[in-house]
């Protein structure tokens, strides 16, 4: 009995024993046959979508594919790639210039699943895991000193859902349609060694289900500092160095109709970061470049788009001017100054898509700011997006500031210095579009005194000081009772962007407020 049992044993065990040598023997046989197949076939196949000439060099590899057949995935240290190529320009006028691509990930953790699919050509694949210790990407002209033309670097990334290729090659980045997709990385590093910004932002994670953005710590750099950018522009150039520490968009999606496509967004909010912006007149005015309002900036984009709202709070901004006859040895100092801080702003319904426009054609902006140290702006605007003109409307209000605080924005341009005297409020409303606005300021002060001949001895200062009070209002309500507005007329002058418009309707106002009825302005 006891044999007979020990033969079943034997009969039942023996076919078990066989298969699990047979599964060992796979798992450590058929992953090498697999991967270096796999390597192969990827080579091939990257070297393939880089359609690059026969004369072109191109050298691809992957490094050694380690396969986990449990997890289902492989890794690799690195996949490289290195061409070289000639690259004419658009109008095929110049000459060509040979370039060097170099490109790769490291580190790389991959679904052996999609890999296998791309390998074979197909174009819909999901992907349960993909991640990288970073990805490169760089651009060089092969010079006879090689030059530097871009930079793109990234720290970790991770991706998982859906991907589907179009069926023409050509589109393929383009037409690439995502799925239940998350993303994610870390130190996203954008470099441009010929241009005049770079970029970098801490992290990132894009989340296709719940169609939101969010991101922390972007950059906009400019590549060269105040004092020298204007050497490095043909015309005159806003030079906006930009630092904001959060944004998050939600509700994001991308669609086609018509052949175009359409960016809908729900809600985008940016908090806390900075926006320096400086305008050197220096460099000659493109007088063929028009800077445009935003009406038309908007029905000139490349996309259709639809922005619900957009909330910014707890973010500076910085306007500087420097003149045109400006002395390199004081920049700092012959730059007049504008400063924002702490600014709140919400702006909805912005949009080109004419069904949306049929419906609400109305942008709104809403914003308040310290201005001037301690004075607090409060703004409203109210855009016609139909308007091809640009027609918009404006209500704002300013608290109280010492008049002495706006020195820094004043003196660098006009050359006078306010003396003394206080700001009590200004409400001003204006109409207006791309040509000219009009509209009243009421403003109230006191002690109003200004310095015309800063740079003068005490004697003509004082002389000059005295004789001003002839020409303006040293308070108002004055002394005869009387308390005069004045009226907004501004023709916007087309070398400034829209910011430099609004600061000069108000300027107009205080002028005509400030000046007294006989003296001509």
């Amino acid at each position: 009995m006891k044999n007979r049992n020990a033969r079943l044993m034997l009969f039942i065990a023996l076919p078990v024993l066989i298969i699990a040598l047979g599964i060992l023997y796979i798992q450590a046989h058929l992953p090498r046959v697999l991967t270096s197949y796999i390597e192969n076939l990827l080579e091939e196949k990257i070297a393939g979508y880089l359609d690059l000439s026969s004369g072109d060099l191109v050298d691809v590899k992957v490094q050694i594919l380690n396969c986990n057949m449990f997890a289902a995935t492989v890794t690799t240290d690195e996949i490289s790639i290195y061409a070289e190529t000639e690259v004419y320009n658009e109008d095929s006028s110049a000459m060509s210039q040979k370039v060097a691509y170099e490109a790769g990930v490291t580190n790389l953790e991959i679904s052996l699943k999609p890999l296998v699919l791309i390998a074979l050509g197909f174009r819909k694949f999901t992907f349960n895991r993909l991640k990288a210790d970073s990805i490169y990407y760089n651009t060089k002209s092969l010079l006879d000193e090689p030059l530097e033309k871009l930079k793109f670097h990234s720290g970790a990334i991770h991706f998982k859902g859906k991907i589907e290729l179009p069926d023409q090659e050509s589109s393929a980045i383009e037409s690439t349609s995502f799925k239940n997709h998350l993303f994610q990385a870390s130190n996203l590093s954008i470099y441009f060694p010929q241009d005049l910004y770079s970029f970098h932002i801490a992290s990132i994670s894009v989340d296709g289900v719940m169609e939101t953005i969010h991101m922390e710590k972007i950059i906009a750099l400019p590549n060269y500092v105040k004092e020298e950018f204007y050497r490095h522009v043909e015309f005159e150039t806003d030079r906006i160095e930009t630092h904001l520490d959060h944004l998050e968009v939600k509700g994001l999606r991308i669609d086609k109709k018509h052949g175009r496509r359409e960016l809908m967004v729900s809600q985008v909010d940016i908090r806390n970061g900075l926006i320096d912006v400086l305008r050197d007149r220096r460099p000659a005015f493109n007088e063929e470049q028009r800077p445009v309002m935003p009406t038309r900036l908007f029905a000139t984009a490349p996309i259709n788009f639809f922005v619900g709202e957009i909330n910014i709070s707890e973010v500076d901004i910085l306007y500087s001017e420097f003149p045109e006859d400006g002395s390199d040895s004081a920049f700092h100092e012959s730059s007049g100054k504008v400063p924002f801080k702490k600014l709140k702003a919400s702006l909805s319904n912005i949009t080109n898509i004419a069904d949306s426009l049929h419906k609400d054609s109305i942008m709104r902006i809403s914003a308040e700011a310290f201005i001037f140290d301690d004075a607090m702006l409060r703004a409203d605007f109210i855009y016609n997006l139909k308007d091809i003109n640009g027609g918009y409307s404006a209500d704002v209000e300013l608290t109280e500031f010492q008049f002495e605080a706006i020195n820094s924005a004043i003196y660098p341009l006009a050359g006078i210095r306010f003396a003394g005297g206080i700001h009590k409020s200004s409400v001003l409303s204006f109409t207006g579009n791309d040509v000219e606005s009009r509209g009243e300021l009421y403003m109230e002060w006191n002690n109003l005194s200004l310095n015309f001949t800063p740079e003068s001895g005490k004697m003509i200062t004082g002389i000059t000081k005295y004789l001003g009070k002839i020409i303006y209002h040293p308070s108002n309500p004055n002394d005869f009772n009387k308390s005069p507005s004045g009226d907004i007329y501004f023709e916007r002058d087309i070398q400034r962007f829209v910011f430099n418009y609004w600061w000069n309707c108000y300027l107009s106002g205080i002028k005509n407020s400030v000046i007294r009825d006989f003296v001509p302005i």
